[in-house]
């Protein structure tokens, strides 16, 4: 029996355009890797904790006070104000010799609020923007982390009257952070604290 020519030509044809196809394809798929070994080859993590704050650091006052009992709220009295907390950040490299590490960058934070008391009024999250850097196995300490803006003060005092005043809450935080390859990741920390009628003693 003779050859089919004309079939075998079809399939050689066909055979050569898939090799050619292939060869095309090659070098865009080699880009795409090389452009991505840079970003997984990174190796900084962020780590945070709260710093144990003063005595009367984290009551959180949700009254003012009329230090000079003349009727009048004023400069000298006490006022209620955002109450922030200090957090340390911890750049930890993954790699003995830096080589692979990078700079982090906090973009913005989200606190969430919970509480043991089951008549204390629910709070809601907040999220607050943020930009600052640490660097590589740099330790940096911030004490203008927000622990409690006035809104959310506000929110507390327009709920019910909790059954144990003061009444004990927990800040979480998720820190949104940001590498130089444009990588995210996450960091979270957990700071417990009070709402009260306190003095600037912290009484």
């Amino acid at each position: 029996m003779k050859p089919n020519l004309r079939a075998l030509s079809k399939v050689a044809a066909n055979v050569l355009y898939a090799l050619l196809l292939i060869i095309s394809l090659v070098p865009v798929i080699g880009c795409g890797d090389s452009a991505q070994d840079g970003v997984e080859d990174t190796g900084s993590v962020l780590h945070v904790s709260a710093v144990a704050a003063d005595e009367g650091g984290r009551n959180v006052d949700v009254a003012p006070d009329d230090l000079n009992n003349d009727g009048v709220l004023d400069g000298t009295d006490n006022l209620l104000t955002d109450t922030s907390v200090t957090i340390t950040f911890t750049n930890t490299s993954l790699v003995p010799d830096l080589v692979n590490a990078t700079t982090l960058t906090v973009t913005s934070y989200t606190i969430d609020y919970s509480t043991s008391d089951p008549t204390a009024p629910l709070l809601s999250s907040r999220t607050f923007l943020a930009s600052f850097v640490i660097e590589p196995d740099q330790v940096v300490e911030r004490a203008d982390i927000l622990l409690v803006v006035l809104a959310t003060v506000d929110e507390f005092n327009a709920g019910p009257f909790p059954t144990e005043f003061p009444t004990e809450y927990i800040a979480h935080y998720t820190f949104h952070v940001e590498n130089d390859f444009g990588e995210t990741q996450t960091a979270k920390a957990s700071v417990a604290f009070s709402f009260g009628d306190f003095l600037p003693s912290g009484d």
